[in-house]
């Protein structure tokens, strides 16, 4: 992206995502993933500095501030914007950059150093990480690094619900399974989610739930099963005025 290029986002959400015109929206999530791989070494370990300060090399607040002004000569936020709307855009951004440098080490031990055994070829995007591929493979490779992923597995594998909503977001999904249901509706068919809470029908959906476009009965998928029962109980009772939610 040229550094004379702006985008103006037009329309940014509560939680700082920005959302409109949403072609610029993907650019600037886009744009985080460019900015990281491109100033953060693969050989920094951590996003955030540990609890216990042990040598291990993290990403600092300069460096923050740095990928942020970076990414902020690519963008015009709406006009009118407080101070503290503009830190949740920057906490969001900042974010979206931990959880795509996260990936991007993730890419490169599996492309190359799992399964391979093979050192990529340093051109184009990999250019920037030559100088530290020999460290970052060392690492990866070390005792400490094979138990934390060993740990982390089973971590990951303790998760029963699993979204399979993608990279739009809510903002993507909860027009596409309105429009869903409204069809349902003018063809005379009553989407077993009709009626149900706003929050609990996308939970539903965002965790794999479907309907059947013919009948409006769910179809339910092996991953929510279990999860799916309760809930499907829980908002009957809701209903009928027996759900007592546990608030302590």
């Amino acid at each position: 992206m040229g550094d004379d290029i702006k985008f103006n986002i037009d329309e940014v959400a509560e939680d700082g995502e920005p959302i409109a015109p949403e072609q610029n929206a993907r650019k600037f999530i886009n744009q985080c993933g460019v900015i990281v791989r491109d100033n953060i070494p693969i050989t920094i370990r951590e996003w955030n500095k540990p609890k216990v300060d042990q040598g291990v090399s993290y990403v600092d607040e300069r460096s923050k501030n740095l990928l942020w002004d970076t990414l902020m000569s690519h963008f015009n936020l709406p006009k009118g914007l407080t101070d503290g709307q503009r830190l949740k855009v920057k906490q969001f951004a900042l974010k979206k950059m931990a959880t795509q440098f996260q990936s991007w080490k993730k890419r490169l031990y599996s492309d190359y150093i799992k399964a391979k055994k093979k050192t990529p070829e340093f051109t184009g995007a990999l250019e920037k990480i030559k100088d530290h591929w020999d460290a970052f493979v060392e690492y990866k490779e070390s005792d400490e690094a094979l138990e934390r992923s060993r740990k982390n597995k089973i971590n990951a594998e303790k998760k029963q619900c699993h979204h399979v909503l993608g990279t739009g977001g809510y903002k993507r999904g909860v027009p596409k399974w309105e429009a869903a249901e409204a069809k349902m509706l003018a063809e005379g068919v009553i989407p077993k989610t009709a009626g149900w809470p706003e929050r609990s029908r996308n939970w539903f959906y965002v965790h794999g739930g479907k309907l059947d476009p013919a009948t409006g009965e769910i179809i339910e998928k092996a991953d929510l099963k279990t999860d799916s029962d309760a809930l499907f109980e829980a908002i009957e009772d809701a209903r009928k005025g027996l759900f007592q939610p546990e608030r302590e």
